[in-house]
């Protein structure tokens, strides 16, 4: 481990600067750890593979639901963008509790998706 990190700021910066970077990504790290009310390093990298496999995940299902919808069939512009949004959006909502639940976290990401939802309709009432 010490030999990429050796190599890593001998070539792309110097120690000073890849300290500083290292220091403040553990910050922010721990900052992160405190407000998802994680237990550990290991179980905030558990729920990162699971927004990881999600993300993997909408790449391959999209393309026959954006087939199912018409959505290719759509000319450029405005409406595209907004059923872009409105199929995706479910979708990967659905394929993170999924996955989450699969990967034994269902109550955080319960919690998250709840989270993400709520400032959703928050920015939709505000633009009332």
């Amino acid at each position: 481990m010490y030999v990429f990190y050796s190599w890593v700021s001998e070539i792309l910066i110097s120690r000073p600067t890849f300290a500083a970077l290292m220091k403040r990504l553990k910050q922010y790290w721990d900052k992160l750890k405190e407000k998802w009310n994680l237990k550990n390093d290991w179980h905030g990298l558990w729920i990162m593979g699971v927004f990881a496999v999600t993300g993997f995940s909408i790449l391959y299902v999209k393309d026959p639901v954006f087939n199912f919808f018409g959505y290719y069939n759509l000319e450029p512009g405005v409406w595209k963008v907004l059923a872009y949004i409105a199929i995706i959006y479910p979708l990967y909502q659905l394929l993170l509790i999924s996955w989450g639940t699969i990967l034994g976290q269902p109550k955080f990401f319960w919690w998250m998706l709840g989270k993400m939802n709520g400032r959703f309709l928050k920015q939709f009432k505000r633009n009332k």
